[in-house]
């Protein structure tokens, strides 16, 4: 019998209850009798060590499964995580949170260099939230053009929709769609689509305008909830083209607009985007480029 190659460590919260965490890497085996295999980001498994292990298995009771990118956030947050609502001993406390990201950070490998060809399992890694990055006709991954900045998400719509389309139907949740929830990550199938598409793409936080009584807002006054891929529209914006020119023989701005909205369903098109999503936001690049140029 082989030793199981999956890393594990252990810490002891408050209240003197051990609990065994693993990591989960992408493409390990996991779940109950080991049936199913991580194709997403790396995870950490949390086990409470002092259940019985004839009855649960030598980490003990399973309690809860985060992804690695969620539990560094906790860490940097300086937060503990009730394990489990319903059971206040599967708690662990800020410094078990953080003696676990530790231990996970001297575990991962080097992230890979911008400019190389990156696998799937790593792209998470290379594309961190607002940063601009390119993949190339050859496959490799680099920096984003240069002047080229991610926009902002607020209640579900970009902030400049002439130049960023939401990327794909990725999400697990509920209902499907482009906007994913803190416990997914770039990984899958969305990885493997991503690098499979030259373009040029960005991982941004979706923001929600706070109710009167929310106590949860940034300190700018939003609520950071979920994610998102967009993926640059090319051709450049209609901003970029002189539209006011009243040379003979140049099309008017309406002309010109016509033609960015064929670019835009072209691209969204071509990343898989479901038709009405597709007609919602063509509807409304329509709709801004209209009270800005007509």
């Amino acid at each position: 019998m082989t030793s199981d190659p999956r890393p594990t460590t252990t810490v002891t919260n408050d209240q003197g209850v051990t609990f065994h965490a693993r990591l989960i890497r992408t493409g390990d085996r996991y779940g109950l009798a080991d049936k199913l295999t991580n194709d997403r980001g790396p995870m950490v498994e949390l086990f409470d060590a002092e259940a019985d292990p004839a009855k649960f298995g030598p980490l003990g009771q399973f309690v809860s499964r985060y992804y690695v990118d969620t539990f560094n956030e906790t860490a940097e947050d300086g937060r503990g995580i009730a394990l489990d609502g319903a059971v206040p001993r599967w708690t662990i406390t800020a410094a078990n949170v953080a003696e676990v990201a530790a231990w996970l950070a001297s575990l991962d490998t080097p992230a890979p260099i911008i400019g190389a060809t990156v696998a799937p399992d790593k792209l998470n890694a290379v594309m961190e939230f607002d940063h601009v990055v390119t993949v190339n006709e050859d496959g490799t991954v680099s920096d984003g053009p240069a002047g080229v900045y991610a926009p902002d998400l607020l209640d579900h719509e970009v902030s400049d929709p002439t130049r960023w389309a939401p990327f794909g139907n990725y999400t697990s949740q509920q209902g499907g769609g482009w906007l994913m929830h803190n416990c997914e990550s770039i990984g899958g199938q969305m990885a493997r689509d991503i690098l499979a598409e030259p373009g040029t793409y960005v991982a941004v936080v979706a923001y929600w305008s706070p109710d009167e009584n929310d106590d949860h807002a940034d300190e700018e006054g939003a609520i950071p909830e979920g994610w998102a891929v967009f993926r640059l529209i090319e051709p450049a914006p209609i901003g970029a083209v002189e539209i006011d020119s009243t040379e003979a023989g140049e099309p008017d701005a309406g002309d010109l607009i016509d033609d960015m909205l064929d670019s835009v369903k072209l691209a969204m098109t071509s990343a898989g985007i479901d038709g009405e999503m597709v007609a919602d936001v063509v509807a409304t690049v329509a709709s801004y480029a209209e009270r800005r140029y007509l």
